[in-house]
């Protein structure tokens, strides 16, 4: 399991700003450019997931002025926006890669770590865990992917204490080719006739899916489960004509490192999901997709600018069910990174 140290380096320079932060790693000069996840605890403390490089992550804790709490160092989990945190009460959990398995630490308000695991899936490979959530009782998932049958969805779910209460994988038999990898989970409240239960979305290649009038190999993937682990639904989104995705994996110019909370919920059951959407690596734009609890569509929308990439790098909602959305988008052939 990865080796954890603390220690905090940054300023907090006037911009205007209600207040800011900006750290470097220990003995670097250089900044931690991938900040990859953020969130509130019941205290409106105010935590971040970001890295330095491929072998290091940082858990960082702020109160609500946004004075530094305390930072913790995770040595060999994989960073760069392959990060993400779920808080519970005034715990914090924090996932990622350790070696060939898919990693979670849980630390306390003050900052010590409780427990950490690492999830390997039974048939090898190597699993990624991408992004996190909890529930109201305190229990707490975690969704990725793994390396076997040529690429699978995998989603765990783990008590307050750390024990293993199941795990699910989804693959795809035909093509024997198909990869489907997990990008986002989120808890959904019980709504109709649907139990309370978490979403996770997926990004998925070479499927066809039965029956659809898509055919083409990138799809977007949702899949339901109820919080005992009992499958509920799935359901492929796709179009016949352009590209879907959620993390813009399968693109050579896009980069793995965008932040991954692209799967909200409201308190009526419906689900929210962001991603990418369009025909030209210049011509990509950014998408917010609304289910039902059922896993019915509602409604598609896109946001994009003429001869430009915009990527959908973070969803959120308020209580009010307001969507708010971040991106990031590129400046045309050159590909010079803007944000939004």
């Amino acid at each position: 399991l990865p080796s954890l140290s603390g220690g905090f380096q940054g300023t907090l320079p006037p911009d205007g700003d209600p207040w800011y932060a900006r750290y470097s790693a220990t003995g670097s000069n250089y900044f931690m450019d991938f900040a990859s996840a953020i969130d509130l605890d019941a205290t409106r403390n105010i935590f971040v997931a970001t890295s330095a490089n491929s072998a290091n992550a940082y858990l960082v804790k702020f109160d609500n002025d946004g004075v530094h709490q305390w930072t913790r160092k995770i040595s060999g989990v994989y960073g760069e926006g392959r990060t993400s945190i779920a808080t519970s009460g005034t715990d914090v959990y924090m996932i990622g890669t350790n070696g060939n398995g898919g990693w979670i630490g849980k630390w306390n308000s003050s900052g010590t770590l409780q427990w950490q695991k690492r999830f390997s899936n039974a048939g090898g490979g190597t699993t990624h865990f991408r992004d996190v959530t909890t529930d109201p009782s305190g229990n707490v998932y975690a969704a990725g992917w793994s390396t076997t049958n040529s690429g699978s969805l995998v989603t765990v779910k783990y008590d307050s204490s750390g024990s293993l209460q199941w795990a699910k994988q989804v693959y795809i038999q035909t093509p024997s080719n198909g990869d489907i990898k997990g990008q986002s989970i989120t808890y959904v409240p019980a709504s109709g006739s649907y139990s309370a239960g978490i979403v996770v979305s997926a990004d998925v290649q070479n499927y066809y899916e039965s029956g659809q009038t898509f055919n083409h190999t990138i799809d977007v993937m949702a899949v339901r489960y109820d919080l005992d682990g009992t499958y509920k639904w799935a359901k492929g989104i796709g179009d016949s004509y352009n590209y879907m995705a959620i993390n813009s994996w399968t693109y050579a110019f896009s980069s793995d490192y965008h932040c991954t909370k692209n799967l909200v919920s409201d308190s009526s059951g419906n689900i929210y999901l962001g991603g990418i959407y369009g025909d030209h690596y210049n011509q990509m734009q950014s998408m917010i997709v609304k289910l039902s609890d059922s896993g019915s569509l509602s409604w598609a929308r896109k946001i994009g600018y003429t001869a430009r990439t915009v990527m959908t790098t973070g969803l959120s909602i308020s209580n009010s069910g307001d969507l708010f959305q971040t991106y990031t988008y590129l400046h045309g052939a050159g590909n010079s990174t803007g944000q939004g």
